[in-house]
């Protein structure tokens, strides 16, 4: 080949290679995310979990810097910090959790229609 058909050549392959390393951190990020759904719900006795942002958007890319965005419906208010410090202990990625009942309305509307049920 050619110098610049070498060039191009390999950024394809470039490519491809990160769209595969982003495939994987999105399903370790998805499987993780059900994890800490699970804790939320038996060990601060959550009644529901919503994954939402852009693991949840499969259009979007999500990459190993990116975080975990949990909504959360009926954590007691007194258990929030313990619940987030607890989450973040045990994932390898950075970890947003937001009360439901806390959200604007037009955010709670949006997690209603985009958000994933991952308990409850």
């Amino acid at each position: 080949m050619r110098p610049l058909e070498d060039y191009i050549a390999y950024w394809k392959q470039q490519a491809v290679k990160q769209v595969n390393v982003d495939v994987d951190i999105r399903d370790r990020a998805t499987r993780e995310a059900r994890q800490l759904a699970g804790v939320l719900a038996q060990t601060y006795s959550a009644k529901k979990v919503y994954l939402f942002g852009s693991l949840a958007r499969k259009d979007t890319r999500f990459a190993g810097t990116s975080d975990i965005d949990l909504v959360v419906e009926g954590l007691p208010p007194d258990c929030f910090y313990e619940a987030l410090g607890d989450l973040l202990t045990r994932s390898d990625f950075m970890v947003d959790l937001k009360p439901l009942e806390g959200l604007c309305e037009p955010l709670r509307s949006r997690i209603g229609r985009e958000g994933i049920l991952l308990y409850g």
